[in-house]
């Protein structure tokens, strides 16, 4: 019987590894920003350690995966192809912010979360994974692709 503190373990190595990438691929990507946001704004990066988890990765966590999976999952024979798919729209959801890096980002992230979902069939697990993944997104300096367009120009 798989246990939940065995289930923190597996979320600790597994951010880790994400949280190094991240953190490398942010600094050596655009070093302006790399951890500008808890440098610069710490009570606001303190806010969004927080409040993202529960105000945004939950909610997100809740359509994407616990009701895509429940409502969708028996239309795929195939488990990789429902995760691809479900990391595919997970993604598409978030090309409002008009930034290849933020695709990118979201399907990878959408990968892993979908691939987490489907083991574990946990909305809270899941969440969980998504909060902190989401958190180092905003500490590394990367968030800012995360809360607006970027590069949208009208005229």
């Amino acid at each position: 019987d798989f246990k939940f503190d065995q289930y923190l373990k597996i979320i600790f190595y597994k951010f880790l590894i994400i949280a190094t990438l991240v953190l490398t691929f942010s600094y050596f990507f655009d070093p302006s920003k790399f951890l500008n946001l808890p440098r610069s704004h710490f009570f606001l990066w303190l806010l969004i350690m927080f409040l993202y988890p529960i105000l945004s990765a939950f909610p997100q966590e809740i359509v994407y995966r616990s009701f895509f999976f429940k409502r969708y999952g028996n239309l795929f024979k195939n488990k990789k192809v429902l995760i691809f798919v479900n990391a595919f729209l997970f993604s598409f959801a978030h090309i409002i912010y008009l930034n290849p890096i933020v695709i990118l980002f979201t399907f990878i992230g959408g990968l892993i979360m979908a691939e987490s979902y489907s083991r574990h069939n946990s909305l809270i697990k899941v969440s969980i994974e998504h909060g902190l993944y989401g958190d180092i997104v905003f500490t590394s300096g990367l968030g800012a692709y995360f809360y607006h367009a970027q590069g949208l120009t009208f005229g």
